[in-house]
Order: C-alpha cells, then sequence, then structure tokens
C-alpha cells in the first residue's frame, strides 16, 4: 500500500512540475495574452462618453466619436467567442496571433520594416527582436456615419489607451491591412500610463516596445484552465486513492 501511495505522489509532483515547465516555457517576449486596453474617455455629451473626433486635413473637427461606434477586442476575448465583431475579423485577430507567437516567427524577418526604428530607439546592434508586443487588438467601427467620415481622405482620429509603458519609453504601433504591416504615423507615450494613437483606418494593431527593466514576458495560454486540469488530476488520484484504502479495509475486515 506504501509503495501505491508514495507511486500517486510521485505522479502527482511529476504533473505539477511538468505544469511548471509548460508555463515557463510558454512565457513569449512577443504577445501579451490579457484583456484588450481601455480607451480613455475624453468628454461627455448628453451622458454619452466621447472617446476623441474625426479631425480632417485641416485640423477641424468634422465628428464627434462616441464610445459605442468603437468596439475593441483582445485575442483571448476572440478565441473565447466573446466578441462583438465578425467571425472573419475574429478569425484574423486569432491567426495573426498565433503567427507572432510562433517560436519560428522573428519579428525582424516578418516585419523587416522594424529594425531601422528598433536600432533607432534602442542603439546600434538591436533589431525588431529585441522589441515586444505589448498589445495585439482589432479595432472595428460600429457605426455607419464614423466610418464614412474616416473613409474621407486626410481624415484621422486620435484615441487614447491606458497602457503601462514607462515613462519616456520608446513605443510604436503598427496596423495589418490586407496582408501588410503599415506603421501609424504618430504614437504618443503620454508619460502617465497611457498612450496616444493617430488612426486613419481601422483593424489589427500591433502596439510594440522594449522590455521595460524589471519586466517579465507574460504567458500566452490561459493559465486558468492549466491548473483546473492539474486539480481534476489529483481528485482522481485521490478517489484511486480512497477506492484501494477501502477495498483493502474490507479485505482485512472479512479475514477477521
Amino acid at each position: 500500500m506504501k509503495k501505491i501511495i508514495v507511486a500517486i505522489l510521485l505522479l502527482v509532483l511529476l504533473m505539477t512540475g511538468f505544469a511548471s515547465a509548460y508555463a515557463a516555457d510558454a512565457f513569449v517576449p512577443s504577445v501579451p495574452f490579457n484583456p484588450y486596453p481601455g480607451i480613455v474617455v475624453v468628454d461627455k455629451e448628453d451622458g454619452k462618453n466621447i472617446i476623441g473626433y474625426v479631425v480632417d486635413k485641416d485640423g477641424n473637427r468634422v465628428e464627434t466619436v462616441y464610445s459605442n461606434c468603437v468596439t475593441v477586442t483582445s485575442v483571448i476575448d476572440a478565441k473565447n467567442g466573446n466578441y462583438a465583431i465578425s467571425d472573419d475579423a475574429a478569425k484574423l485577430l486569432i491567426d495573426t496571433y498565433d503567427l507572432l507567437s510562433a517560436k519560428e516567427t522573428l519579428l525582424s524577418e516578418l516585419i523587416p520594416a522594424l529594425n531601422t526604428p528598433a536600432r533607432e530607439a534602442l542603439g546600434e546592434g538591436a533589431d525588431a527582436d529585441d522589441l515586444v508586443i505589448r498589445e495585439l487588438i482589432d479595432i472595428t467601427v460600429t457605426c455607419d456615419d464614423l466610418a464614412e467620415s474616416l473613409a474621407a481622405d486626410g481624415n484621422i482620429l486620435a484615441l487614447t489607451f491606458k497602457m503601462p509603458v514607462h515613462q519616456d519609453s520608446y513605443i510604436t504601433a503598427m496596423t495589418l491591412t490586407n496582408g501588410n504591416w503599415d506603421f501609424v504615423e504618430e504614437v504618443i507615450n503620454n508619460n502617465d500610463g497611457t498612450v496616444t494613437v493617430t488612426f486613419d483606418h481601422f483593424c489589427p494593431v500591433l502596439f510594440l516596445n522594449a522590455l521595460e527593466a524589471g519586466e517579465v514576458p507574460v504567458p500566452t495560454f490561459d493559465v486558468t484552465a492549466l491548473i483546473i486540469g492539474i486539480l481534476l488530476l489529483i481528485l482522481i488520484l485521490l478517489l484511486i486513492l480512497y477506492i484501494i484504502l477501502r477495498r483493502k479495509n474490507k479485505k482485512e475486515y472479512v479475514e477477521e
């Protein structure tokens, strides 16, 4: 009986150790797996939250943008089916995440245009592989009038996101359009935990910066599911142990 108990305990420890190793190996310094960053409300009108204004090429405000007209979707929401965007948009976000998080993917090769700004920001010898993908999200317009305003030549929209970026830290953003990654022309670190990005269209958006001192990469999988699996395994092993002990006690009782 002691041998059986020892074997069960060893199996549990091995599974726990495997889970820890798996969690460590699953840390990828590229794509975080977090809920989407919140958009800062800049004003209110008739009880509705204003998150920005569409501005034309002359700097004139041509459209007020309310929070209900822009939908932000994170990778985890897309994977869990918790999204209000089209299935195609959700699939594109997931496929993009899978590509970026693949072990064989190098940002320096996938998006070579990143190498020069990375070197300029981080110093000689640096390239895109020294950057971390801070966020990967989909931004979709849900109001027709906003879509029309953004479609007009020269019109832009600045949105401010809540993002834990250190003061004076370099950060850039790129949009994925028809399979091509394009730089967002204006990305400002406001040095207050927010980043302001100026868009002329919406689609999957990638935020990149250098890994901050003291930071560690975040896991790219659902840790909760793994923990639940381990707990279920432990419960099953305890049930097996209970059955074995009960049979042994019955056998001893019959022999007496």
